[in-house]
């Protein structure tokens, strides 16, 4: 039960994530660029509570991304 509910954890981290991505290219196409810097800033810290809790799962490779943030 317990790995069941960090599993649950990780996708709500993951789908944050990536929901807010979505959201900051929305916010910035549709002319609201002063939006989407926060939005961003948002997912990230998402993505990083993700991560740390994939490598406390005993995941690590799950954290390693695929290219560096800018």
């Amino acid at each position: 039960p317990a790995e069941k509910e960090q599993v649950a954890s990780l996708a709500k981290y993951y789908r944050f994530y990536y929901s807010e991505l979505a959201a900051a290219v929305k916010l910035y196409t549709a002319g609201y660029p002063e939006a989407y810097a926060p939005t961003l800033e948002r997912a990230k810290g998402s993505l990083a509570s993700a991560e740390a809790l994939a490598t406390r799962m005993g995941a690590p490779e799950c954290a390693v991304r695929p290219f560096p943030d800018a």
